[in-house]
């Protein structure tokens, strides 16, 4: 079955599919398997790496900072040039922001946070999940510290923050608390329980689990009720069926992280955090250029904007990524 790298790569594809596509609505089952993957591996590099420095709070934070910001930095930029060059008005816009939404733009772009809010200019929409990530960084030494010596408080943790993602998600319609870490701490904390209880599955689980998540997928495009109401990102029955098939890929999730990853199979690993942020740059002008076009003409548009998403992940993969992941790991080694 599917190994760590590829497991990440794929999921990257779907949320291109979903901002692309009018009938493909895995984004946010893609976004929060995402989230139970990075709480794993956090809690995986913490344990083996980080906490066997003589500071390692400094270090952690330092390296994951260090891993985030330069692509999205990278790709910030970029975006706005592209986007500048299909629509020469957005300077205007973004100085005509005031008050709130001025800060909130400027701290969303500079430092990720309030990004999860979607600001009303909005560089590069994927970003809202770095957001995510790095409240969940801040969060994530006093969870480790509390699972480390009895991973059964996890539990108790992972509970109240369900409760929490179904409270929120039914009672609140405001983006501010709606699209909040209230609603996605759980997917973290369970990704930490994988870890501290080394969750795997029986081969024969993980294969009817996918068999059952493709049946109700097609499903959503035959029943009237489903058809009106599968893509609807803001309605309870949209993140109840996310909810519902991240659980059934919780066996693919725990059993890709316990297989052995080779070089390429890393290689579409690290590329996945890359495509996941440039597809959106390229997104703006690929709709600019092929609405109102033939079937025909839209399809090579398509294909163009598919690889200039991945050659400019590659380009920036080989001139930003490797060099600061080296330079990285480089630090992180030195540190006592």
């Amino acid at each position: 079955m599917l190994k760590p790298g590829i497991t990440r790569f794929l999921l990257a594809a779907f949320v291109i599919f979903f901002h692309i596509s009018k009938f493909f609505f895995l984004g946010r089952f893609a976004v929060c398997s995402f989230f139970i993957l990075s709480g794993y591996w956090i809690t995986l590099m913490f344990e083996k790496k980080y906490s066997l420095k003589e500071n390692p709070l400094k270090t952690f934070y330092i390296s994951r900072v260090w891993r985030l910001f330069p692509i999205f930095y990278a790709f910030t930029i970029i975006g706005f040039f592209v986007w500048w060059l299909t629509d020469r008005s957005v300077p205007s816009v973004i100085n005509s922001l005031h008050g709130i939404d001025s800060a909130v733009f400027w701290l969303s772009n500079t430092v990720l946070f309030t990004y999860y809010s979607l600001p009303k200019v909005t560089i590069l929409v994927p970003a809202w999940s770095l957001d995510i990530e790095m409240q969940f960084y801040i969060l994530f030494p006093l969870l480790f510290y509390i699972g480390y010596k009895n991973y059964k408080r996890l539990n108790y943790i992972f509970l109240a923050t369900l409760l929490s993602f179904v409270y929120v998600s039914v009672c609140y319609s405001n983006l501010w608390v709606k699209n909040s870490m209230l609603v996605y701490l759980y997917l973290f904390v369970f990704g930490m329980i994988i870890y501290f209880r080394k969750l795997q599955f029986k081969s024969i689980t993980e294969k009817i689990c996918i068999i059952i998540a493709l049946i109700i997928t097609a499903l959503q495009y035959v029943f009237p009720y489903s058809i009106h109401h599968y893509k609807d990102e803001a309605s309870v029955y949209y993140i109840m069926l996310s909810f519902v098939l991240v659980a059934l890929f919780v066996p693919t999730l725990a059993n890709s992280v316990r297989r052995t990853s080779d070089k390429n199979d890393r290689f579409w690993g690290e590329m996945s955090f890359l495509v996941y942020l440039s597809h959106w740059v390229w997104i703006k002008p690929y709709g600019f250029f092929s609405e109102g076009t033939s079937t025909l003409v839209h399809t090579i548009y398509l294909l163009l904007f598919f690889a200039v998403t991945f050659l400019s992940s590659l380009i920036i993969y080989k001139l930003i990524d490797r060099p600061m992941e080296k330079l990285r790991h480089q630090w992180i080694n030195k540190q006592p």
